[in-house]
Formats: C-alpha cells, sequence, structure tokens
C-alpha cells in the first residue's frame, strides 16, 4: 500500500490498511482439491482463492507466482498476475 501510494502520489486512507482492504474484499469458499504448480505451500491458498473467486488479476510481488508455469496455469483461469504498480497503472488507464 505504501509502495503504491508512493508511486503515484495517493492519499493513504485514514482507516488502518486491512478494513480499507476488506472493503471491497469478498470472501470466497476456495476449491483445495485443485492440484496447483506453485511451489511454496504458503502460496497454495492464495492461488485456490483467486480461481474460486474468479478474479481478473492476481497481484503480487512474490516471485513464485511469477513462473511460467503459474502464470500459464492462472492465464488458462483468466487471471492475470500483475505487480501492484502494474495494476495501478490499468486502473489508471481506464479511468
Amino acid at each position: 500500500m505504501i509502495r503504491i501510494s508512493t508511486f503515484f502520489a495517493l492519499a493513504i486512507p485514514s482507516a488502518p490498511a486491512g478494513a480499507f482492504l476488506s472493503a471491497g474484499a469478498e470472501i470466497v469458499d476456495a476449491d483445495c482439491s485443485l492440484h496447483t504448480p506453485i511451489r511454496d505451500p504458503n502460496d497454495v491458498p492464495v492461488l485456490h482463492a483467486a480461481i474460486s473467486g474468479r478474479v481478473e488479476f492476481l497481484c503480487t510481488l512474490d516471485e513464485h507466482f511469477k513462473t511460467d508455469a503459474i502464470v500459464s496455469f492462472a492465464s488458462a483461469r483468466g487471471i492475470t498476475i500483475i505487480d501492484d504498480l502494474d495494476f495501478m497503472r490499468r486502473l489508471r488507464r481506464t479511468q
């Protein structure tokens, strides 16, 4: 959040970041039976939630998500893996 707000000169919301993000979040039941080709077991629930939530973008700085296998796996499910700055650039282009 700090990185994005600094780069794009945005005001950080007065509420804690968690509350700010949760206001636009949706809780999904992740399908944990799906095999994912990700190396870090801590990242598996994130990918499961993204798939179950049918997200368009998965915004992360985690390099485990940027392997060819994961990018291809996510893309086949309609998910584009991007970093925070690319996400903000895309949002600005749509305005």
